[in-house]
């Protein structure tokens, strides 16, 4: 086995269930895409996608300013986050935060309580992302400060 290093040293057995191959997968993609994000600033056009509701509508979806968001906070300016799109960064600490405990939880045989499998949790998510769509599409000050 691979990591039969890791269960000698930690007297652990290693197991992978199929749901662990598909973070596992999420995150090695997820690493290779950071350095372009830190490379390459996405205010330039033609260097990354654009978004397609955008581009349909002209209406700004939750996700607009994401791109730029990512850049800035590789670049560490938090500042620039929080304008390009004021809910990454909650929504990163909150995936952050599920990881963690799913690990936590694999590695330790335990089943963590976490506010993210609450039964409220997907209609509190929902009603949260339809208002900031709405506000951040209202053409007068403060809501147009949402827009990216």
């Amino acid at each position: 086995m691979a990591l039969q290093w890791l269960e000698d040293y930690w007297k652990v057995e290693v197991r992978f269930k199929k749901s662990d191959l598909i973070y596992i997968g999420i995150g090695v993609v997820l690493l290779a895409i950071l350095p372009l994000y830190y490379l390459y600033n996405p205010n330039v056009p033609g260097k990354f996608p654009t978004c397609p509701f955008f581009n349909f509508t002209g209406l700004y979806c939750t996700g607009c300013g994401s791109q730029r968001a990512l850049h800035a906070l590789l670049h560490l300016d938090i500042l620039s986050v929080l304008k390009s799109n004021l809910l990454f960064l909650p929504a990163l600490i909150i995936l952050g935060y599920h990881f963690i405990t799913k690990v936590l939880g694999r590695l330790n045989n335990t089943d963590y309580h976490s506010f993210v499998y609450h039964t409220k949790t997907p209609r509190v998510v929902f009603i949260v992302v339809v208002v900031f769509t709405v506000l951040r599409n209202i053409q007068i000050y403060p809501f147009n400060t949402l827009a990216p």
